[in-house]
């Protein structure tokens, strides 16, 4: 059956990119279409990474008795730490221009199933209507992620911390069970406090921000590539690939820096035809879920309203060579006349 279904996505893949290039006119002045196609994108490669991991996971029996046990310590050890870090330094919205359009986006995902940003609202007794709308730039993952908890327990501000607060406890297991594979246990422990008593970890985690999520969906991205490039199985290939793909769902540098690491994987392992044909039925879905997010960018890119110069499109190589130079003169020497 999954067989058959790939078929199917190899033939919508195609049809979609073919479309992407005929219509690119259409949906750059759709917005509509875009956030929709956002939506259910990131539900799709969400749900298909959920699939694989379970998969991964029962067909090498990670959670059985011993592991849950062994794993058991860690897991309080992060979890105590996390705590920590929510009471004392204080779980609030920080950067609220940020913060607060992660939130109206989740709010528009669990009212309209659209990745848009709420611009305008109103509010009759228990119920919101939105009035005026807009598409933002940021890939939506983690604001999926927080409209989750919305069909949850219904539409709360603080539902972004709590989602955090998750990330912050996974980042601190998922790093000891790195360093322990590869350096030992007691290191893999002390490192739990090492990581929770940085001060990018202090300010990033108890906010409502993305950038805890994309750190885990980094970390658990190159820890997968690492078992790859270990086992070069095709079961190992498919998890690594998809994971890949979700962690380009979290910011927006995370497909370049996703592009890069699939490309040394592939030049590290070179897998052979007959992993790639194993691993088909999973990754052919890859292309046609991740095609939104690259109308997105186009989108944005050249939208005018959105870029103070016309001649240069927001996200491209030309900005970078108009103020990198800036930018690298404000981080290594910087002065009075740059922002703080």
């Amino acid at each position: 059956m999954l067989k058959k279904f790939s078929y199917l996505a190899a033939g919508l893949t195609t049809a979609l990119v073919w479309g992407f290039y005929i219509s690119q006119g259409m949906f750059r002045e759709s917005e509509l279409k875009i956030s929709q196609a956002l939506y259910f994108s990131t539900a799709g490669i969400f749900c298909l990474w959920m699939l694989r991991i379970f998969s991964y996971v029962k067909s090498n029996e990670l959670f059985d008795r011993a592991r849950l046990k062994r794993i058991g310590f860690p897991l309080a050890i992060a979890l105590a730490v996390s705590g920590c870090i929510f009471y004392f330094v204080g779980a609030d919205y920080r950067v609220l221009s940020d913060e607060a359009t992660l939130t109206s986006i989740s709010l528009m995902m669990y009212l309209k199933q659209v990745s848009a940003t709420l611009f305008m609202s109103m509010f009759d007794g228990n119920q919101i209507t939105p009035i005026a709308q807009g598409i933002d730039l940021r890939p939506p993952l983690f604001a999926f992620l927080v409209h989750l908890f919305h069909y949850a327990s219904g539409y709360r501000i603080e539902n972004p911390l709590i989602v955090n607060f998750l990330f912050l406890v996974a980042l601190l297991l998922l790093v000891q069970v790195f360093v322990e594979k590869y350096i030992s246990r007691l290191a893999g422990l002390f490192c739990i406090f090492i990581v929770g008593s940085q001060t990018v970890v202090l300010a990033a985690a108890p906010t409502a921000g993305f950038d805890l999520s994309a750190s885990f969906f980094l970390l658990l991205a190159i820890f997968l590539t690492l078992n790859y490039l270990r086992s070069r199985s095709a079961e190992d290939f498919s998890v690594f690939v998809i994971s890949l793909c979700l962690f380009m769902y979290t910011r927006y540098e995370s497909v370049m820096i996703g592009g890069l690491i699939f490309v040394f994987a592939l030049l590290m392992a070179r897998p052979n035809r007959e992993q790639v044909l194993r691993a088909f039925p999973w990754i052919v879905w890859i292309p046609l879920l991740l095609t939104p997010l690259a109308w997105l960018f186009l989108h944005v890119g050249q939208d005018i309203n959105m870029i103070k110069n016309p001649s240069a499109p927001l996200l491209s190589f030309t900005r970078l060579l108009m103020h990198g130079w800036d930018l690298l003169n404000g981080l290594f020497a910087p002065s009075s006349a740059m922002p703080n």
